[in-house]
């Protein structure tokens, strides 16, 4: 079978990660790309020598393309997922789905009315080590789930390797909230149910432009209650954990990939038990779950539908 043909609406950080696993697999290849930085797009072009394209629409237009992923800054995900939706292609978006929750819930149902494959890249929608973790508390591992807990914490805001993306470190578009609890806050949503804010507290610094620092917060996830404790922390190792707690027992994702159960007060590995192997499991669940949704086979990958439940409660918690 041919490879589907991908076109890329932005070209930094996250692209330039995810297109060449998608290429290396064999079941994907680049066919278009813009970003309006030169050298994003010099970057890209160092992959895909001939798929530069002078703008996003002849990107959003090329017959040639199969999926089109969005990996620009979230405030134009939506105008780019219409417009690829409307030119008849698959959509994997980075999440955040969007900063207006209004706006995205009109796109959202017009999504639904009329028949759009669209998903959005939430690395827990595609990760076997978290197909796991449900299977476990699907079965009953961990009795019934009590509680929920989320913690993250990080060094510096954005992360060193985010540094191009100045855009992450303000509040219009960034923080640590929209880009990593967001992931988080999809895991429980789809292990859980429907998300409601009770309470939170959020801080941010004395510059107006700038993300936030700290947030505190309780939820209720389904009937389950949920603590968040998330905050840039300086002088650490960055550390994130999603803790279910029943009432035989408890399960974690821990480090984005490893399954841990807590047996006589200490974690213990279920699964596999360093973090490459099941990091290199997550890549090629990615890979998997993305071919399935560009043949309309059934998946695993992010709905609209879950993502704007997401972006709500995220937005809510910057308030």
């Amino acid at each position: 079978m041919s490879p589907y043909r991908l076109g890329i609406i932005g070209c930094g950080t996250m692209a330039r990660a995810l297109a060449p696993r998608l290429v290396a697999s064999g079941q994907f290849e680049i066919a278009a790309a813009w970003d309006p930085a030169p050298q994003a797009r010099a970057a890209m072009a160092a992959l895909a020598h001939n798929a530069m394209r002078p703008s996003a629409e002849a990107v959003l237009t090329d017959p040639d393309v199969d999926l089109v992923y969005i990996a620009s800054p979230p405030g134009t995900h939506l105008q780019y997922l219409a417009a690829a939706a409307e030119a008849g292609k698959a959509v994997l978006c980075e999440k955040p789905l969007a900063l207006d929750v209004d706006a995205a819930a009109t796109l959202v149902a017009r999504a639904r009315r009329e028949g759009w494959r669209v998903a959005v890249n939430f690395v827990f929608g595609a990760s076997p080590p978290v197909a796991m973790l449900a299977a476990l508390l699907r079965d009953g591992a961990v009795g019934r789930v009590t509680r929920a807990e989320v913690r993250l914490r990080f060094r510096q805001w954005p992360r060193p390797w985010q540094a191009d993306a100045t855009w992450l470190a303000q509040r219009a578009e960034g923080g640590f909230c929209r880009e990593v609890l967001s992931h988080f806050l999809f895991l429980l949503v789809r292990q859980l149910g429907t998300p409601h804010v009770l309470a939170h507290a959020v801080v941010y610094p004395r510059d107006p432009a700038a993300a936030e620092t700290s947030l505190q917060a309780q939820l209720r996830i389904g009937d389950t209650p949920v603590e968040i404790d998330a905050a840039v922390a300086g002088a650490i190792d960055d550390d994130n954990r999603c803790t279910f707690v029943g009432t035989d027992g408890a399960l974690r994702m821990h480090d984005w990939y490893c399954v841990q159960r807590r047996i006589g007060g200490e974690w213990h590995p279920v699964g596999a038990a360093d973090k490459e192997t099941s990091y290199r499991q997550t890549r090629e669940g990615l890979v998997e779950q993305l071919r399935a949704f560009c043949a309309g086979a059934p998946h695993t990958l992010a709905t609209l539908d879950e993502a704007w439940q997401v972006q709500q409660t995220v937005e809510a918690l910057l308030r």
